[in-house]
C-alpha cells in the first residue's frame, strides 16, 4: 500500500520539484521495487493519510476543520470558491465512508 504522497496544495506551488520528486519519483521507485519482487497487488491511495488520527499544523483538511468548529476548537469553517457552476458557487465534494475506504484498500490484498 502506498500512502506516502505529499498533499498540501499551497506548499506544492512553492516547492513543486520536491512534490514531483516525492509523489511521482517515489511512486515510480516503489513500482519498480514491486516489479522486481513480483508483487501481485498494489494499492495506491493518493489522498490518504499515513496513520489514523494524524494532525496537521496548520490543519487544511475540510472534515477535521468542520469537526473542530463543531467542538468549539476552531471559530469557523472557511469554504473557498464562489464561482463554480453550483447553486452556492462552491465546488462539489464527494465523501466516501471510512469503512468503505478501508474495504476498498484491503480487498486487493
Amino acid at each position: 500500500m502506498h500512502f506516502a504522497a505529499y498533499a498540501y496544495v499551497g506548499e506544492s506551488t512553492v516547492r513543486p520539484l520536491e512534490y514531483y520528486d516525492n509523489n511521482i519519483g517515489g511512486t515510480a521507485k516503489l513500482l519498480s521495487a514491486c516489479a522486481a519482487f513480483d508483487c501481485g497487488n498494489f494499492v495506491f491511495s493518493s489522498s490518504s493519510e499515513g496513520e489514523l488520527g494524524d494532525m496537521h499544523d496548520p490543519e487544511t483538511h475540510l472534515v477535521p476543520l468542520i469537526l473542530f468548529a463543531a467542538m468549539g476548537r476552531h471559530p469557523s469553517v472557511q469554504i473557498f470558491g464562489t464561482d463554480y457552476p453550483t447553486s452556492d458557487g462552491s465546488c462539489i465534494r464527494d465523501y466516501v465512508p471510512t469503512f468503505a475506504t478501508w474495504q476498498m484498500r484491503m480487498s486487493p490484498l
